[in-house]
């Protein structure tokens, strides 16, 4: 019966310590004082998060991002999504977000106040802090294409001491277009900012918030320069010069190659060999119907895997002989950008005049293409002449010592412990 009602007081006692520890706690959040009550309402920029995605409602990993905008994407109007979210700890505080507004742009310095937001940024979406909240985050669709061009109206204001416009320059987002393409920049590596902004007073100033920046490369990078091809037995044999110093900061991927018969038909079946480069014909097809040739880059006259950064040289072999192959060696970068295919060199496969060959195929009457007849016999298929001094028939004892003697060391080999 004791025991009985020491645990009874050991479970009251433990209740009332539950209860005591919670009631602190609820007071400090609930009141006006508490540290607590002040740091859950304020937000700050760890508080946001932004991510883009490919597929939607899929984030694109760091690595993702490296290669994801690239000229094929651009090119090819990707669909594209941008996803401005609460992170784990804006979440906390989301029942305290009763008020403002948030803007989402992409750009150039967004986070800074107009004029120099609109002349350097373009808006993707905005919408009230609560019902942001609310959902937990909001999904912006665009495309590859929209993110990758340059954005603003292109004036960049100069503002004097009392606000006043004094001076206007050129805007941008970092390389300069080379044509009226915008998927097309004379720089291989620049960089574009998406910014998440938020007015939390609802004073219409937009200074809280946090920002994404991602890798863009437009711009293929240079063919490997001088190529040379040399005919081999049923293989062509391709060499370059590796692509020195490139100002392309990504990197180099590596190299693949291309190449056709007779100078319009295709060498191996299409599927042959995968292409890791993506340019408008492999990611929509349909939009860019393949070119159908070596010159237009088409994959389907891929003659290659792809070799590394550091090969200068390959053999592209199960060919035909006597026939002419033109080849020609892409420069892949790490954002599976290629270069374009330069005018293909040529290489025609010749049969090897190899040791077996010759005596396998050579006129018995004259052995390796000597010329005297009545000379010994050639090849180990065939009869030789008579001779006087017997010498041709010799050959075949010869061989079977020799043979014999191979044997028997292969043997003695086994038989050791």
């Amino acid at each position: 019966m004791r025991a009985q009602r020491a645990r009874t007081a050991a479970i009251f006692l433990f209740a009332a310590g539950l209860f005591l520890a919670a009631g602190p706690a609820r007071a400090q959040v609930g009141g006006t004082g508490g540290t607590i009550g002040t740091t859950i309402t304020t937000l700050g920029a760890d508080d946001f998060f932004i991510g883009v995605q490919g597929t939607q409602n899929v984030n694109l990993t760091t690595y993702d991002l490296l290669t994801y905008f690239n000229q094929a994407n651009c090119e090819c109007e990707r669909p594209t999504y941008v996803f401005a979210a609460l992170s784990t700890s804006g979440v906390a505080k989301r029942p305290f977000i009763t008020t403002g507004s948030y803007q989402v742009w992409v750009g150039v310095s967004c986070d800074q106040q107009p004029p120099f937001r609109e002349s350097q940024c373009d808006l993707l979406g905005s919408g009230t802090l609560p019902a942001f909240a609310a959902a937990g985050g909001q999904t912006f669709p665009t495309t590859a294409k929209v993110l990758s061009q340059i954005h603003g109206n292109g004036t960049v204001p100069t503002i004097d001491a009392d606000g006043g416009i004094i001076t206007v320059g050129t805007g941008g987002a970092g390389g300069t277009t080379v044509s009226n393409d915008p998927c097309v920049q004379s720089e291989q590596l620049t960089v574009q900012t998406i910014f998440l902004l938020v007015d939390q007073t609802g004073t219409g100033t937009f200074t809280l918030g946090t920002s994404l920046q991602i890798p863009l490369d437009l711009s293929p990078p240079p063919a490997p320069d001088p190529v040379s091809a040399r005919g081999g037995n049923e293989a062509v044999v391709v060499n370059w010069t590796s692509v020195p110093g490139t100002s392309d900061a990504s990197g180099i991927l590596g190299y693949q190659i291309l190449c056709d018969r007779a100078g319009q038909f295709q060498v191996f079946d299409t599927g042959d060999y995968k292409p890791n480069f993506e340019s408008p014909t492999t990611n929509c097809p349909d939009k860019f119907p393949p070119g159908q040739s070596v010159a237009s880059g088409d994959p389907a006259f891929l003659c290659s895997d792809l070799l590394s950064a550091a090969a200068t040289s390959a053999r592209v072999k199960i060919l035909q002989n006597d026939i002419w192959y033109g080849v020609s060696v892409l420069t892949i970068d790490k954002h599976k950008n290629a270069s374009l295919p330069e005018t293909n060199v040529f290489g025609k496969p010749l049969e090897s005049d190899d040791f077996y060959s010759k005596y396998r195929n050579a006129d018995p009457s004259m052995p390796g293409g000597n010329m005297q007849p009545g000379s010994d016999a050639g090849g180990y298929c065939a009869v030789p002449p008579g001779s006087s001094s017997g010498r041709g028939w010799m050959a075949f004892p010869a061989l079977g010592v020799a043979a014999a003697a191979v044997l028997l060391a292969a043997r003695r080999r086994r038989r050791r412990p």
